[in-house]
């Protein structure tokens, strides 16, 4: 089977309903240019066949060689909630394709190594997830979620500007979850651990794939998030006809979750709490912290501001960071993509990593070249 045949039968599957010159017309061909690439009698261009690729939800390595790509990005991502219409509103890709694209490319640059085995370090369930992380960070874990994650699991955690939503990302032999920066850390660690669970239910697809909708597994991971951070046993030993507002905002802040998540975790667990605390939950959840956590034992220290600065910047992992930088260091890339992670001028990181020479042996060279009167050695 050559090119064009994988094309139509592609065509076929994905597309059923499109006309080869619809199809001509959405990747820029002419629908004799696209007749003709079809038949064999001329070639496409690498453009036409990326165009082709997106269009029929495959990867331009499949469509000229017929094999799965060794090197396919996989991924899964948080789809988001319509509370009006009650359903999952598939992935908008193109909205999200740049940022995307600028982190897999900071991988594949400096990493090319296969996954190992891809279970060993995963949760096989909410509470295992837990007492792995608690190992790993202690109790306080939702503190620092991004790094106990990573710890517990070998799964990178990035925070890059450029996305709308979270992703769970398999590229270059590294596991990654990117989440957007934003004040609102708990919105960031629901998110955290909604695509660790994609990652330990394995379910992942191929990149072009990703706006496909899937509410059954939105569902399992928004079930797994909230395990993980409001575990049903400690959620049930809190009397909640009794408790009062100061102790539920010093749970939410342990939780690391929102007023929202607290809520809806009560709602499922059948849970009816006294009327001041229905109240208190229908505030947003800032305000809540604010107004019955807004202190510590040091006056200084405002751990609310903390945790919304550390949740609003960027964040990329060690590995990946030293990676690049020593690839700089040594002229393999340049320091573009190194200066993207950094939020920095690429220039100056090239000015100050770039390999240097020693001056060249000027004797040397003419003795080398015959011009030194004795002719080379």
């Amino acid at each position: 089977m050559d090119i064009g045949e994988r094309v139509r039968q592609r065509a076929r599957v994905q597309r059923p309903d499109v006309t080869q010159a619809e199809l001509a017309a959405e990747v820029s061909m002419t629908p004799d240019a696209l007749s003709r690439s079809l038949s064999g009698a001329r070639h496409f261009s690498a453009v036409e066949l990326a165009r082709l690729a997106s269009a029929l939800e495959t990867s331009m390595h499949w469509l000229v060689t017929g094999e799965d790509d060794p090197h396919r990005v996989l991924v899964a991502a948080r789809h988001t909630y319509d509370s009006v219409l009650q359903r999952h509103d598939a992935v908008d890709w193109v909205v999200d394709r740049e940022g995307i694209t600028s982190l897999t490319n900071a991988y594949v640059q400096v990493f090319d190594d296969e996954l190992g085995d891809p279970l060993t370090l995963l949760p096989s369930s909410p509470l295992a997830a837990r007492e792995a992380l608690v190992a790993a960070f202690g109790p306080g874990f939702v503190r620092r979620f991004a790094e106990a994650v990573e710890s517990a699991f070998l799964i990178d955690v990035v925070r890059v500007p450029d996305i709308s939503r979270a992703y769970s990302l398999s590229v270059a032999g590294h596991r990654v979850i990117a989440v957007a920066p934003t004040a609102n850390w708990f919105f960031q660690n629901w998110s955290i651990a909604h695509e660790l669970a994609h990652f330990a239910a394995g379910q992942l697809t191929d990149l072009v794939g990703v706006a496909a909708e899937s509410p059954r597994a939105e569902r399992s991971a928004n079930a797994f998030a909230a395990e993980l951070l409001m575990p049903a046993a400690e959620v049930r030993a809190i009397d909640w006809a009794t408790v009062d507002a100061a102790a539920v905002a010093e749970r939410i802040w342990q939780w690391g979750v929102s007023t929202d998540a607290l809520r809806n975790r009560l709602a499922n667990l059948a849970i009816i709490p006294a009327d001041p605390i229905r109240e208190l939950l229908l505030l947003k959840t800032q305000k809540v912290l604010r107004l019955y956590r807004g202190h510590t034992a040091d006056p200084e220290i405002d751990e609310v501001s903390e945790r919304m600065e550390r949740a609003s910047t960027r964040r990329f992992p060690t590995s990946l960071l030293r990676a690049h930088t020593d690839a700089v260091a040594a002229g393999a890339i340049g320091a573009g993509t190194l200066g993207w992670m950094l939020d920095v001028d690429p220039l100056d990181l090239e000015a100050q990593l770039a390999p240097t020479f020693a001056p060249p042996d000027l004797n040397r060279l003419a003795q080398e070249l015959g011009l030194d009167g004795r002719g080379p050695e």
